[in-house]
């Protein structure tokens, strides 16, 4: 028989255990998106790591025209004139600095590091996928960019802004002591020029060796001992979208618009097609597309993204 302390002890430690199972029974289920929920976007295990903030899902479309872009496919009806049929073979490239516009100002996105297409705040949108005559890629692709606003963003969304290229501090650097996505030799030109921010390379019958788009830092001086002196061309364009709501429109980057004043079957000089060169007359029309200042041209109006509707 037991003692009335031990009975009573005993029954301390049911009613303790009773009210633990009550209080797990009631408890929330944690959310499987710790990191904060993101607008529109479908969730996965790898979101709980995520870092905290609300979370936005910035959807990409690689398109020639009205037709998505694709490694196996050639494209007619291209360049000024229209008169070239292309046929590609890489369409990559780099943005960091993202900003969404809201009625209330301008609201910063931390890209976040995941995979291997974003690190150190910048992404790597890759629509080439090693088929076809895509050799120097991979057969993974990525459209999407995933990023956060440190705070709740309660204004309406009007549009986005983003840089096309790879931060200064970054650039600098080879790609071998790099983490992803700027771990790529295939985007990499030398250690004070930098990356490749844009690569779209595709072959026409006028330059079956390939008409090529290379942008990226120009005017760059310095060794992989020391610094980098600031670059004379820097080359890095500011991207403006209005009516753009990542939770019901995509950004389509057009090949088409890009080279639809550019002749693709001959190469006046320089490298074949753009390679950046601050004299190569084929980057004029490139860099006019890009809202890239070329020479004494100022930058223009940008016509190589746009906004549309779908996710």
């Amino acid at each position: 028989m037991k003692s009335p302390r031990t009975h009573l002890a005993s029954s301390i430690v049911t009613l303790a255990t009773t009210a633990l199972v009550a209080l797990g029974a009631c408890a929330p289920s944690p959310s499987p998106n710790d990191g904060g929920a993101d607008t529109g976007a479908t969730t996965d295990a790898s979101d709980a790591q995520s870092p905290s903030g609300t979370a936005y899902t910035i959807r990409f479309a690689g398109m020639v025209g009205t037709q998505a872009f694709s490694c196996g496919q050639t494209y007619p009806m291209m360049g000024m004139g229209s008169s070239s049929t292309w046929t590609p073979k890489d369409f990559r490239f780099y943005i960091h600095d993202v900003r969404l516009v809201t009625a209330d100002g301008e609201v910063p996105l931390t890209i976040d590091t995941v995979g291997a297409f974003q690190g150190e705040n910048v992404a790597l949108l890759d629509f080439e996928d090693r088929s076809g005559a895509c050799a120097e890629g991979s057969p993974e692709t990525n459209s999407e960019v995933r990023a956060r606003a440190a705070t709740t963003v309660t204004a309406a969304i009007r549009g986005i802004k983003f840089k096309l290229g790879v931060p200064f501090m970054l650039n600098h650097r080879e790609p071998s002591s790099s983490p992803a996505p700027l771990n790529l030799s295939a985007l990499w030109w030398t250690w004070n020029a930098g990356y490749k921010f844009l690569k779209i390379d595709g072959n026409t019958a006028g330059l079956p060796m390939g008409f090529n788009i290379h942008v990226g830092s120009t005017g760059c001086t310095g060794n992989n001992t020391g610094a980098v002196n600031p670059c004379t061309a820097p080359n890095v364009s500011e991207i403006s979208l209005d009516n753009f709501d990542p939770a019901t429109n995509r950004i389509v980057a057009d090949l088409a618009a890009l080279v639809s004043m550019s002749n693709l079957e001959t190469n006046a000089g320089g490298a074949p097609g753009c390679m950046s060169g601050g004299t190569d007359p084929e980057c004029g029309p490139i860099f006019s597309a890009l809202a890239l200042p070329f020479g004494s041209n100022p930058a223009g109006t940008q016509r190589f993204f746009r906004v549309e509707a779908g996710r």
